[in-house]
Parts: structure tokens; sequence; C-alpha cells
């Protein structure tokens, strides 16, 4: 193969694994939003009880 051809794989690779992290990092921090919105929620409604 082409030196230049392994060099733009491995970027795209390299490319790729940070899209994906940056991704499974948003998504971590909406379920954490979510979680604690339902939390402050179901709180609330026990305490109306």
């Amino acid at each position: 193969m082409e030196p230049l051809l392994i060099a733009f794989l491995i970027f795209d690779l390299i490319a790729l694994s940070i899209a994906i992290w940056w991704l499974g990092s948003r998504v971590r921090s909406k379920l954490d939003e979510v979680e604690k919105r339902h939390l402050r929620r179901w709180g609330n409604e026990s305490a109306e009880e």
C-alpha cells in the first residue's frame, strides 16, 4: 500500500475514535440530565403524597 493511503487511514481512524468518544460523552451527559430531572419530579410527587 502507498504510504499516503496508510497515513490517511490512520488519520481517519483517529478522527473517528475522537468523534465516537465525543458523541458518547454527550449522550452520557444528556442521560444524566434526564435522570436528575426525573429524580426531582419523582421526589416532588412523593413529598406531596
